[in-house]
């Protein structure tokens, strides 16, 4: 199967969008809305510590993964989160996560990033599987969130 994984252009984002839906769907904290998907996309290809990447077969998008560069303060340098990596049910197990990881590895070297992070969803079974099979460890860190625009909207502060 020939699969190309290169860097996501603007045509890419719809059906990105579309597989981003399907994985929110699936995670409890989150309620999918293909406007902010959209919106987030497009910040994180136009970003320069940023990277986009789409997986292409025959002409269509059957997976994408962001990376976001951030400063750590552990490390005393940069730092790579992996937002999404999503591929399309029929291409599982094509070795495009594999791809995904290992170009977001690389692309994260050549930056002089030290370290790299995820977060997964923690009923994500399969997901948990994958990274734990692909190397990556998992910490005893816990994530935690604020939405802040329901406070706004609510009053709070």
């Amino acid at each position: 199967m020939n699969i190309v994984i290169r860097r996501a252009v603007e045509s890419d984002l719809p059906p990105m969008v579309e597989m981003l839906h399907e994985l929110l769907s699936l995670e409890v904290d989150f309620e999918p809305d293909r406007g902010k998907q959209m919106r987030a996309l497009r910040m994180i290809l136009e970003n320069p510590g940023c990277l986009l990447l789409a997986a292409e077969h025959e002409g269509n998008i059957v997976g994408t993964c962001s990376v976001q560069t951030l400063i750590s303060t552990a490390e005393g340098g940069l730092s790579a989160m992996i937002e999404d990596i999503v591929v399309s049910r029929e291409f599982r197990k094509c070795g495009i996560g594999r791809r995904f990881l290992e170009e977001a590895e690389r692309w994260a070297r050549g930056r002089g990033i030290t370290r790299m992070q995820l977060l997964c969803d923690e009923t994500n079974l399969p997901a948990r599987k994958f990274y734990e099979k692909t190397g990556w460890d998992r910490t005893h860190l816990m994530n935690y969130f604020r939405f802040l625009q329901s406070l706004v909207a609510s009053g709070q502060k």
